[in-house]
């Protein structure tokens, strides 16, 4: 058998223009022989769901254009589709084949019948399908593998469409361009089955998806991998029985070595320029002042954008030197260098010359009629911000990612073409923090010590006794956590982020005023504290039992989610708009069951949040 992964970069939401191209591609594939067609988790509709006012209009419009997809796909297709859950984006995956159209994931949960989770049952959970007598399961997220693995699901093929953006933090969500580090070919052979993984590709919003989609056979070896960041039509022979298992003779490909700076430089490249793509945007402006990061960032819009769309300020308000670098690269870069039309030098206050600085940089991106970027980066965004400042740019390219970082990234984009001066790569600063510099370290050091500090606590969600455990300086330590929840504020309105990590700063919020901080605790208390835990979880476990009774079974709420919508282009014998509404009715019935009742009206409030009772889900 042969299955097909169209890996297509899309605009968002555009559904008629997108329908379209993912029946072409079907076409394409079907033409090579491919018996099913995988499309990539935002393909059709984006990674997150439209705002409660837009989402009958998008329902509506959705059942039209899966009514277009079931009558117009040459072979079955497995088209993803997202929803809203309690508030929370919901991926389902749409089985389109025979003039049908049935959700995948809502389908298994039909088939529990509203049971609870024994292993039994989470088999049966498995959203799962049959295709020539050959068995498929569906997994999007890494705890769906683990769950297959787990219950030891037996399947012929396991079709991973990834829900996971680009982050630096996560091998995993580089899918084929890092199999040498995550773990899929750890997955393949666990499950015993060819593994089928869909990436998205391309910028969509603040996300960046990078493609890299792949087939492994039951052995972990690839058979077949698409590039990173290009549209990509991916064509695999799969075998079964004992053929599947056969490592002589099949031809199998080598994984590529996984180049992190590079993939996040491709990955700023790509999401730079699919925001001003996707939007209709035009040009950019930026200011050049000599630093490193003033220096990437113009290479970067250069990249994505070219040289003609990029208008770069010169900062007059910085050291002669500093100017000249500035000029260097703008004049290497080939781009249109303007001067600020006031004198910076009349003022000796530094943080005015800043703020003069970036009001010229709005009066040049009004006239030029572009958006105005700028090179803070996520260090600065976490311990150096300040609401007194004049803001200007409405995108941070380097906002989630760290200034050790984007010192790695200078020197690997040099390596492509030695653009970046070298007097540029030692004028950065270090943020000023109570017990940092000690005499024998140097500025890249104690650089790296505070970006660590900061990236075991935000992205790895350490506290400060596991991050002080492994830094060996509390009070250094504790001065970064310190200055990180003081500048709370002065965060919740920095400009937008292209997002890079797993844990983008604008995702990770605290209360604002909040007097308490962490200490260090020994390792006696922090025992007894999680022994405490346990204790009234279990409390809770037998206080919150659930009753059966009390919820009605699933089973009988999703009868006739499988849709038939006919062959017959003409519809023959079916009322179309009333189908329309039937399709629709059954697309917002997740978000109906969750959100409010069958008329739309928002949910009660309970003690804990919105009430969910009067759905199949009980409310724990």
């Amino acid at each position: 058998m042969k299955i097909a992964v169209a890996q297509i970069n899309t605009p968002i939401a555009d559904l008629e223009g997108t329908c379209e191209r993912i029946v072409a591609f079907a076409g394409s594939a079907v033409e090579q022989g491919a018996e099913l067609v995988v499309f990539p988790m935002a393909a059709l509709m984006g990674p997150l769901p439209v705002d409660y006012p837009n989402r009958e209009g998008m329902q509506l419009d959705l059942a039209s254009a899966l009514d277009r997809l079931a009558r117009s796909l040459p072979c079955p297709c497995l088209v993803p589709m997202v929803g809203q859950m309690e508030g929370e984006a919901y991926h389902e995956v749409m089985l389109v084949r025979d003039g049908k159209a049935m959700p995948l994931r809502m389908g298994a949960y039909a088939r529990m019948g509203g049971a609870g989770a024994s292993g039994t049952d989470l088999v049966r959970s498995v959203p799962a399908f049959e295709l020539d007598g050959h068995t498929f399961a569906l997994a999007q997220t890494y705890d769906d593998l683990d769950d297959l693995v787990d219950t030891s699901y037996v399947a012929d093929v396991v079709v991973f469409i990834s829900d996971y953006a680009y982050a630096l933090d996560d091998a995993g969500s580089a899918l084929g361009a890092a199999l040498k580090e995550n773990r899929f070919k750890a997955d393949a052979l666990a499950l015993d089955a060819w593994l089928v993984a869909a990436g998205s590709v391309g910028g969509y919003g603040l996300q960046v998806y990078g493609g890299a989609s792949f087939v492994l056979s039951p052995e972990g070896e690839l058979a077949a991998s698409a590039p990173s960041f290009e549209e990509s039509l991916l064509v695999a022979e799969v075998q079964f029985g004992e053929a599947a298992h056969a490592s002589t003779g099949m031809g199998w490909l080598e994984p590529e070595l996984y180049n992190r700076s590079l993939h996040l430089w491709q990955t700023l490249v790509v999401g730079l320029h699919d925001y001003f793509e996707k939007q209709g945007r035009s040009n950019a402006t930026l200011v050049l002042n000599g630093g490193l990061a003033s220096c990437l960032l113009a290479a970067l819009a250069t990249d994505a954008l070219g040289p003609t769309r990029v208008y770069a300020l010169l900062d007059t308000s910085v050291d002669e030197e500093s100017q000249r670098v500035a000029t260097k690269i703008g004049r290497a870069l080939r781009l249109q260098i303007e001067t600020c039309p006031i004198d910076l030098s009349a003022s000796e206050d530094a943080a005015l010359q800043e703020d003069l600085v970036r009001a010229c940089l709005a009066h040049l991106a009004r006239h030029t009629e572009s958006v105005p970027l700028d090179y803070a980066d996520k260090t600065f965004l976490a311990l150096e911000a300040t609401s007194s400042v004049a803001r200007t740019a409405e995108l941070l390219p380097f906002g989630d990612i760290y200034r050790t970082d984007l010192m790695e990234l200078a020197h690997m984009r040099n390596t492509i073409s030695p653009i970046i001066p070298a007097e540029a790569f030692s004028n950065f600063e270090v943020p000023k923090i109570p017990g940092l510099g000690k005499e024998t370290e140097s500025k890249e050091q104690q650089l790296r010590f505070v970006d660590v500090v900061l990236a075991t606590y935000i992205e790895w969600e350490r506290s400060l006794s596991d991050i002080v455990a492994r830094q060996k300086d509390e009070l250094a330590c504790e001065a970064v956590l310190r200055r990180f929840q003081a500048t709370e504020a002065a965060r919740d309105v920095s400009p937008l982020c292209i997002a890079a990590s797993s844990r983008p700063l604008f995702t990770v919020r605290a209360p604002l005023g909040i007097v308490w901080h962490d200490r260090l605790r020994s390792e006696e208390e922090r025992r007894a504290g999680r022994k405490a835990e346990d204790e009234l979880a279990e409390l809770m476990r037998g206080g919150f039992a659930s009753s059966e009774d009390a919820r009605p079974g699933i089973s009988d709420l999703m009868k006739g989610l499988e849709i038939d919508l006919k062959a017959s282009p003409d519809l023959e014998g079916v009322n179309r708009e009333g189908m329309e509404g039937v399709i629709g009715e059954i697309l917002g019935l997740l978000q109906d069951l969750s959100n409010g009742d069958a008329d739309g009206h928002p949910p009660a409030e309970g003690p804990f949040g919105p009430l969910t009772w009067g759905s199949p889900f009980s409310e724990n």
